[in-house]
């Protein structure tokens, strides 16, 4: 989006009290994304995108690049998809999808949720997990459970 000749990479957006849905996957500069009180949708771009959840309870796919998704309260659901993702629970009941990558999980308060990707075969990628508080539960996609740098607080841990 251009403004004024300038490209725009920053996205901010108030509403106080509507549901918001925002798909930017044509977008090629968006880089940062606020959600707000409400719930949220957000399907990112190809390149790497940072987005920032609030109350409510919502959902971040980062589609491409090396993104950085932080939860909010509520329970959301962030998924990295490709790439070298963070994603950061926030509280409430959340659920974290890490994907292909080396990518970085870490949940907090409150009993979430995390899919890794594999540790095995050729591409060896492995993902630092840190459940936080809570009943937390992990599933390793592939039986090496030894391949991830996992932390003690993850309470719960399954092979898919």
């Amino acid at each position: 989006m251009r403004k004024h000749g300038r490209v725009v990479r920053r996205a901010i957006l108030s509403l106080a009290s509507a549901a918001l849905a925002l798909s930017m996957a044509g977008v090629a500069y968006a880089e940062v994304f606020e959600g707000t009180r409400a719930a949220n949708n957000y399907v990112g771009t190809s390149t790497s995108d940072r987005v920032e959840l609030y109350a409510g309870d919502d959902t971040a796919l980062g589609r491409g690049g090396a993104d950085k998704l932080f939860g909010g309260r509520g329970q959301d659901r962030l998924d990295g998809e490709d790439s070298r993702d963070t994603l950061f629970g926030g509280v409430g009941d959340d659920v974290l999808v890490g994907g292909p990558g080396e990518d970085q999980l870490f949940g907090a308060s409150g009993n979430d949720t995390i899919y890794t990707g594999t540790s095995e075969g050729p591409d060896k990628e492995s993902d630092e997990i840190s459940c936080g508080e809570g009943n937390d539960t992990v599933y390793v996609s592939g039986q090496d459970h030894s391949g991830h740098n996992m932390d003690s607080s993850c309470e719960n841990v399954f092979s898919y």
